[in-house]
């Protein structure tokens, strides 16, 4: 998480809500638990309903009284929650949304190349030892010597971050022919999907893998591991485009998607967080200008966004704003673009 990022909780009050936030000299992070909870404290703390254990299943377009239908745009939720008009829905939920479809919002395909991970983590019981290890981040990109000297003890990585906040978390990028030497996997399967089914992977081996990372990394473990688990991120999507606007029965509806249901990121190059907070708040402008502008203008300020943000790295931000204390809702206070006015 960049200091952009950061600026943002703590201007929400994550200090106040978490006195240890961030704390770290080495890196900005936070961890996805203390994330959901500081942005859902702060949705309660400003009137925001929230509807707990309620899935959402279906956008339900107008449909004439007489036919006990109602007059405008609803969700179907399970439970059912009150049924009202609504203006907007966005698509929060990952790439397995159900908005984005009936919306005609497509995905493709940007990435297709093998990117195989291990994340595992265990509680921080905060005793001197292990508050003396520094936190990390290895690449192979950067030619980091440690991740040669990991060969040494029988581990071939591409990447590996070690974050310390609540746990020891730990996630790195192992390659394949690794895994089955270390008897991870059971059979070298042709797809990486197939190659990290549950069926096909050894507990007994991943668990000695991860054993040798965290010894080698020199982190004191007191406790048992709290999650292990590989995974294959190989196939990364991104919508075709960030927004539709349906119409039914002179009744509109804007649908719009943000966080990995619009762009799914490559977790290694540490600017998902950063992606979704700006999707977000791109989604938040447009909704409060519906009505104010015209429904094109309205999918083109989207759309230009959505292109400036896919360009934002760890390496590129040329395209954002450096005073992140000026940051606003508004598009303009946080990309160096013009939103041209439509004819």
């Amino acid at each position: 998480m960049n200091s952009r990022r950061i600026h943002d909780l703590a201007s929400l009050g994550a200090k106040v809500l978490f006195k240890n936030f961030c704390k770290s000299r080495t890196y900005f992070h936070v961890s996805t638990r203390q994330l959901q909870v500081i942005l859902l404290k702060v949705a309660l703390l400003v009137g925001v309903k929230v509807h707990s254990a309620t899935g959402f299943q279906s956008i339900v377009p107008p449909a004439p009284e007489q036919n006990g239908g109602n007059p405008f745009y609803s969700i179907k939720t399970e439970p059912q929650i009150p049924v009202v008009e609504y203006t907007a829905v966005l698509g929060a939920t990952g790439i397995n949304d159900q908005v984005a479809e009936p919306a005609g919002i497509n995905r493709v395909v940007f990435s297709q190349k093998e990117s195989l991970g291990i994340v595992c983590y265990f509680p921080n019981l905060e005793t001197p030892e292990e508050m003396k290890v520094k936190e990390f981040s290895w690449t192979t990109q950067f030619k980091h010597r440690m991740l040669y000297r990991m060969r040494e003890v029988g581990v071939d990585l591409e990447n590996i971050v070690y974050f310390r906040g609540e746990m020891h978390y730990i996630v790195m990028t192992p390659k394949r022919q690794n895994l089955l030497a270390r008897g991870v996997v059971k059979q070298n399967s042709p797809t990486s999907k197939d190659l990290v089914e549950s069926t096909n992977i050894s507990q007994n081996g991943l668990h000695a893998f991860v054993k040798r990372v965290v010894e080698f990394a020199g982190i004191p473990r007191r406790t048992d591991f709290t999650r292990v688990n590989l995974f294959d991120f190989s196939s990364l999507t991104r919508a075709e485009k960030p927004a539709s606007i349906l119409t039914s029965h002179d009744k509109k509806l804007y649908v719009g998607l943000i966080g990995d249901s619009l762009l799914e990121p490559v977790w290694h190059e540490g600017v998902g967080t950063c992606r979704g907070f700006l999707g977000a708040l791109d989604s938040v402008w447009v909704v409060a200008q519906i009505a104010r502008k015209s429904d094109e203008q309205l999918l083109a300020d989207r759309e230009l966004a959505y292109r400036v943000m896919q360009r934002v790295s760890g390496h590129h931000r040329d395209d954002l704003q450096k005073n992140v204390r000026k940051y606003t809702v508004e598009p303009r206070s946080r990309y160096v673009v013009d939103f041209p006015r439509l004819l």
